[in-house]
């Protein structure tokens, strides 16, 4: 006769199984969780291939980014980011030296905040001792353009106008200089 097991035996069974299988399993979701949004940056996006959208921005300080005005003529730059995301927030710094490290270069390297006020990005920057350009997308009109689900996304444009290359999550700042040179 066999041994009576009931339902409730063999679900605790079944949870309390194999030690090793429930290490092996974590382990797996854990490499899925950190490579599934690293990958999420090197899959195709929609505009890419495609004209980029043109549009006016406020910049920070006070003046306008006039996009046509680079299109068709330089290699852009537009890394969208929020004050609130802690991604974005680290990779500021590295988006500042590579501004910095190009600004001989015919290249046009902007920061698109969206919807940020711009007090809340002025003491950001403050605090951060972050310098770089500015573009103030208050109504994420642009970042609906540009198809931005995520941020940080940057959006590298060609010298024809056409968006190259979109990269979403962090990138660092001889990753993004590469990029940059790729353009020129």
């Amino acid at each position: 006769m066999k041994p009576h097991i009931s339902a409730v035996d063999y679900d605790r069974k079944k949870r309390n199984g194999n030690p090793f299988m429930f290490i092996l399993k974590t382990a797996f979701l854990v490499v899925v969780a950190v490579v599934t949004p690293q990958c999420a940056g090197m899959s195709s996006h929609p505009l890419q291939g495609q004209e980029a959208p043109s549009f006016s921005l406020r910049l920070m300080d006070g003046g306008m980014l006039n996009l046509s005005e680079h299109l068709g003529k330089r290699p852009i730059v537009l890394d969208f980011w929020a004050v609130w995301c802690p991604a974005c927030r680290a990779g500021l710094p590295n988006l500042a030296a590579v501004v910095e490290q190009f600004k001989k270069e015919d290249v046009m390297i902007c920061s698109v905040n969206m919807g940020d006020t711009r007090d809340g990005i002025a003491s950001f920057l403050k605090n951060s001792s972050v310098k770089l350009p500015v573009a103030m997308d208050e109504r994420n009109a642009v970042g609906g353009a540009y198809q931005v689900e995520s941020i940080p996304t940057k959006i590298l444009i060609n010298r024809e106008g056409k968006v190259a290359h979109v990269i979403v999550g962090t990138l660092g700042e001889s990753a993004l200089s590469e990029a940059i040179r790729k353009l020129l």
